[in-house]
Order: structure tokens, then C-alpha cells, then sequence
């Protein structure tokens, strides 16, 4: 039994030998990894906040200077002793005084109502409307309340034209009633609602004397009231 046990003992120490002969396998050195320190991110500016926006300016729209017209016209006669006869006609203009440029006058082709004894009687009248369209601008121009002044006042005409070579009619006042408003609607402060009473408007109009001419002056106070033949200013 110790041949046995010497063999084995010697196989152990034989083996041992060879291994310890044996260098071991080359290990590759391993690389550590360099830790590089991060740098801090940058500071960040602070965000200034945008400028607010300018306020939008208001565009006021142009104001224009007031323009005031003769916006409204209408007559009242009062009539005397003798009346006006149906159908005798009457035409009623209102002019400029020096150049005679018609306003406003009676509408259609005249008026033939009767006008009783001692009674007041109150017309309207309408704007002048000309034929083309210069005759339209002339005669806004010579609305405007600078026009008239300029030319020296107004000229209220009425004509007759009896229906009978012996009719007649007697007058015995007459007043212009007017109103001068500018282009956005406005009453002149003056001259805003303006009646002439013209106090020598007074006399018999008949198949002689057709016409009666009542006139003021630039600002607007009656001035004198001829009595005339048909066609003579």
C-alpha cells in the first residue's frame, strides 16, 4: 500500500512543478477611462422682455372749415283789401342782389290759389336747379352765405300775372323766412334761422305793374320794395 501512495504523491508534486513552469498568459493592461471635469454651461443673459409696442397713433380725421348755405327758403305775404283771384298766377324767385343769380324759387309753373281778403298766406319755395352741370355748380357757389354777402344782399321778386286785364291784387307785407346751415347740419350762429320783414312791402300789383321787388342788404335788413312793370329790375 505505500508504493501506491508514494505514486500518487509524486504525480501531485510533478504536476505542481510543471504549472509552476508555466508563466502565466501576458495581461493586456486596461486603460482607465480619464475623467475629464464638464466645464458649467455658460450663463445665460437674462431675457430682457420685448419693448412694448408704441401705442398706435390716432389719425384725427381733417377738420374743415364750416360752409354755410341758404338751406331753406319760404315766403309769407299777407294780403290786403283785394284778393288774388283764381286763376291769376303768381311766381316767386329769390336772387342774389347784384348778380341777380337765382336761389330758390316757387315750385311748377306758378301758383293760382286765391288769396282771400286780409289773409296771410305762407309758400314754400325750392332750391334753384340748373339745367347742366355748371349751372348746378354756379348755383352752389352762390348759396353759400359768403356769396350772398358779397354780392350785396338778397332780391325777393314776386310777379303777378292777372287772369282778367282789370284784376288786381293788393299787398300789404311780405317776410322772407330763411335758414343758413353748414355741410354737417349746423344752424349759423348768426344767421342760422333768419326772417326778413320787409315793412314797406306794400301796394297793388295788376295788369300795369306785375312785379314787386323786395330787398335787403349783406345783412339781411330790408332795404326797399319797388313796384314795377313786367321785364324792369
Amino acid at each position: 500500500m505505500k508504493q501506491p501512495i508514494l505514486l500518487i504523491i509524486l504525480a501531485v508534486l510533478t504536476t505542481g512543478t510543471i504549472h509552476a513552469q508555466i508563466p502565466p498568459a501576458m495581461e493586456r493592461p486596461v486603460k482607465k477611462p480619464v475623467l475629464r471635469p464638464v466645464p458649467p454651461p455658460p450663463a445665460q443673459k437674462p431675457v430682457q422682455p420685448a419693448p412694448a409696442p408704441a401705442p398706435a397713433q390716432k389719425t384725427e380725421p381733417a377738420v374743415t372749415a364750416p360752409v354755410y348755405k341758404l338751406s331753406s327758403a319760404k315766403v309769407i305775404i299777407q294780403t290786403g283789401s283785394d284778393n288774388k283771384e283764381f286763376p291769376s298766377i303768381i311766381t316767386i324767385s329769390v336772387r342774389t342782389l347784384n348778380t341777380k343769380q337765382g336761389l330758390y324759387l316757387l315750385p311748377g309753373n306758378g301758383l293760382t290759389n286765391e288769396f282771400k281778403v286780409n289773409s296771410t298766406t305762407e309758400i314754400g319755395l325750392v332750391q334753384s336747379n340748373g339745367v347742366t352741370a355748371e349751372a348746378r355748380d354756379k348755383i352752389q357757389k352762390a348759396l353759400t352765405l359768403d356769396y350772398i354777402q358779397q354780392s350785396g344782399g338778397l332780391n325777393l321778386r314776386i310777379y303777378y300775372g292777372p287772369n282778367f286785364f282789370m284784376d288786381a291784387w293788393k299787398i300789404e307785407g311780405v317776410k322772407l323766412v330763411m335758414e343758413f346751415r353748414d355741410q354737417y347740419g349746423n344752424l349759423h350762429p348768426v344767421y342760422g334761422n333768419k326772417t326778413i320783414t320787409f315793412n314797406t312791402a306794400s301796394g297793388f300789383l295788376n295788369n300795369t305793374y306785375k312785379t314787386m321787388e323786395c330787398l335787403s342788404d349783406p345783412q339781411f335788413n330790408p332795404t326797399t320794395s319797388p313796384i314795377s312793370e313786367y321785364g324792369k329790375f
